[in-house]
């Protein structure tokens, strides 16, 4: 066998081996050689994972067995992630009008789908469609037809979309508020303790511009499958906080929420968040619920669409018209507290007004899908008209009171149901420390005002069960901290599930003169003689919010420790 050639270096006297030339045929790598399959593997072994990353099974869990058809209002087991199952499968159909329609989806609730159903009780049901979800049928058709939407025709097109491709699920009931918080633990107590419940609906928020959502907190709003909105704003003053921009003075413009750019000009964002509810609320059927929340003061015990009451009542033909509100304390009114007087008689100083109404909060309301929309409509009308914001009054609250009180909703159409403190869904607590409520009446949650469980910590309503939704538990933030955290943030326990403490709580004496069984007792006086009267609302509150012996010398019956 011929050797190859080889060059001799003259001045080193060492051999170099001479290459082949790049045009010899002979000596060409064969890249389909066994010995270089591996080449090929490695990029179709990436796609195969990727695509079964991608995807996942259409009909996840037992809930879209074709053997066993049936609605998901007759379902009762565990959660489900079916949304993005439903969305896909309805996109892949064609939106024909003779499918189901809504008359024929609200006689199917009653029933329970299955092959021993009679075929008299098909007609006229969507059990009569051959398809996996008897909803489907619904979506597909409420899809062509806007999901009849009242007034769809004169709404503004809108640019925003949720992240990650996330799409509402327009058969199921839904919880909206506006929150752009920096950390993860912020969205645990609303979005992590409704996910706890079991909550198997939408939830939805607008999430602030997305070059400041932190990653952690986009990882932790995907993997809850929470349907985030970003957008851009400009307000006329910079550097606020996030609670003060609820109520900016000067206004602030939705920068990219509408394809033709934001027409109403300046506003606070505590009134632009019902132009965002107005958008989601179009996503949704006619017979979906919708519950809007502040979402930085509010957390949830058990699934708000399954209160008894509401369950019952949404049987009924004419549920559609009732819109839910949720008083404050009773001993707020709207004569005695100077804030929701103020807003009143400042911004509509003609109209009527019941001084000994009670003060119903704009942070919750809920109601099916079109009450909620003439609601909004209605928030957003009385905005347009009044111009409170221009006044020096930025506050949502006094549009909802003032749209309450003067009968307009029932000339839209609505009943209002106003729900007291302790008997609805929501159950709004801050008002129970405030300086409405006589001075023999302040205390602690559990051992004054009897609305939470000593042991396991949780709030209850008056008759004794617990709150689906608790509003404005911040005002307690001194009690009600540590049980949030541990049982959201620390995720350790479903609230009513286990006790909060290891061992019965314990109650010390209240010394009047000197404050020490509270436990920032370094920050009191030697006395509390002296104190004002004016400063009796804020019984529980830390020391930076008001002088520690202020608050302490309030209690009657001691703190729970432990």
């Amino acid at each position: 066998m011929r050797r190859p050639p080889r060059h001799v270096d003259e001045d080193r006297e060492r051999t170099i081996p001479q290459l082949p030339d790049d045009d010899d045929d002979e000596n060409k790598l064969d890249w389909c050689s066994p010995e270089r399959s591996w080449v090929w593997l490695l990029p179709l072994g990436f796609i195969i994972f990727y695509y079964a990353y991608q995807s996942e099974p259409p009909w996840p869990d037992p809930v879209g067995d074709p053997s066993r058809p049936r609605t998901l209002a007759a379902y009762d087991g565990p959660p489900l992630r079916v949304s993005e199952a439903v969305n896909r499968y309805v996109a892949s159909l064609k939106p024909e009008e003779e499918l189901c329609s809504e008359d024929m989806w609200l006689r199917t609730l009653s029933k329970k789908c299955g092959s021993n159903i009679k075929k008299e009780e098909l007609q006229d049901t969507c059990c009569a469609f051959k398809e996996p979800f008897p909803e489907v049928a619904l979506l597909t058709g409420a899809r062509k037809k806007n999901l009849m939407v009242p007034n769809e025709e004169k709404r503004k097109a809108v640019a925003a979309k949720p992240l990650w491709g996330f799409r509402h699920d327009p058969g199921s009931d839904a919880v909206m508020g506006l929150g752009f918080y920096p950390s993860v633990a912020q969205f645990q107590y609303f979005v992590g303790s409704l996910r706890k419940t079991g909550f198997r609906g939408d939830i939805v928020m607008a999430v602030g511009p997305r070059k400041k959502l932190k990653r952690k907190v986009e990882e932790y709003l995907r993997n809850q499958r929470v349907l985030s909105y970003p957008f851009e704003y400009s307000c006329s003053q910079k550097g606020m906080s996030r609670r003060r921009l609820l109520a900016t003075p000067g206004g602030c413009v939705l920068d990219d929420w509408y394809v033709e750019g934001d027409s109403r000009g300046p506003r606070p964002l505590a009134l632009a968040r019902y132009e965002m509810y107005e958008t989601w609320l179009r996503q949704y059927s006619s017979t979906s619920y919708a519950l809007v929340l502040d979402t930085r003061d509010t957390f949830f015990q058990r699934d708000p669409f399954a209160w008894p009451d509401l369950k019952r009542r949404r049987r009924d033909p004419d549920h559609a018209k009732d819109l839910y509100v949720y008083e404050e304390n009773g001993h707020k009114t709207v004569g005695s507290c100077r804030w929701n007087r103020g807003w009143l008689k400042g911004c509509f100083p003609n109209q009527p007004s019941d001084p000994s109404a009670p003060v119903r909060c704009s942070g919750s309301t809920m109601g099916s899908r079109d009450a909620m929309l003439t609601y909004v409509d209605a928030m957003l009308a009385a905005s347009d008209e009044f111009m409170c914001h221009r006044k020096g009054i930025p506050s949502d609250q006094g549009y909802h009171n003032f749209l309450i009180l003067s009968g307009r909703h029932e000339q839209n159409g609505l009943r209002v149901v106003s729900n007291k403190r302790g008997h609805g869904v929501v159950h709004t607590i801050g008002a129970l420390n405030g300086g409405d409520v006589p001075m023999a009446e302040l205390g602690p949650l559990d051992t004054k005002w009897k609305i939470r469980d000593p042991v396991k910590g949780f709030i209850t309503n008056e008759d004794g069960t617990m709150s689906p939704v608790v509003h404005q538990w911040d005002r307690w933030a001194s009690e009600m901290g540590r049980w949030l955290d541990s049982a959201f943030v620390r995720d350790n326990f479903v609230p009513g599930e286990r006790e909060l403490f290891d061992r019965p709580p314990a109650f010390v004496d209240y010394d009047p003169a000197t404050c020490t069984d509270m436990p920032w007792k370094s920050a009191h006086r030697s006395s509390c003689a002296g104190l004002r009267a004016e400063h009796h609302d804020w019984v529980s509150s830390p020391p930076e919010r008001r002088p520690a012996k202020e608050a302490c010398c309030k209690f009657g019956g001691g703190i729970k420790t432990g």
